[in-house]
């Protein structure tokens, strides 16, 4: 066990609780490599130079709107791996790299959801059925509004039927 006075006669250890635009300024200066990353007197992981420096960029699923603009902060310095939406195409989104889309003319994202569950062959938790028919009630006004489509209500039927443990999506 090497505690944080053996790290700092050999290396300048990073504090696990450091923000990372500090930790990279502080590395970016640095002649070392690899920085011994510790929390109090505990040694708790090591970080290279690259890591920080270089780090890969976040992946991103956007998921029920698919325009940065409504995006988690950072979004615009993320790679967009796939889309599923059930809004109008806003225009926004730019990518170097090919991206999933799956837009679908239904009156709720939690729809699409429930799709992907059952595609795979997936049964979710009584608890995750019980969000996605709440999604998709809500989406849907109680399953009226216009925008409702009858793949919206056979799943949401379907959605509700709970068990013990498994809903039947």
């Amino acid at each position: 066990d090497i505690g944080v006075t053996g790290v700092q006669t050999c290396a300048l250890p990073i504090s696990a609780r450091m923000p990372v635009a500090n930790a990279r300024q502080q590395v970016y200066r640095s002649p070392q490599m690899v920085f011994p990353v510790v929390e109090g007197n505990r040694l708790v992981g090591v970080i290279s130079k690259s890591d920080l420096v270089h780090p890969p960029r976040p992946q991103l699923v956007l998921v029920d709107h698919n325009e940065i603009s409504q995006a988690v902060q950072g979004a615009d310095e993320a790679d967009v791996l796939e889309v599923l939406d059930h809004h109008r195409l806003g225009g926004s989104l730019k990518s170097t790299n090919p991206i999933r889309f799956n837009m679908e003319p239904v009156g709720s994202t939690c729809t699409l959801v429930a799709r992907m569950f059952r595609a795979a062959d997936i049964k979710p938790t009584a608890g995750i059925a019980l969000c996605m028919a709440s999604g998709m009630i809500s989406d849907t006004l109680n399953l009226r509004s216009p925008t409702a489509t009858d793949v919206d209500r056979d799943l949401d039927r379907k959605s509700t039927r709970l068990n013990s443990s498994h809903a039947n999506i």
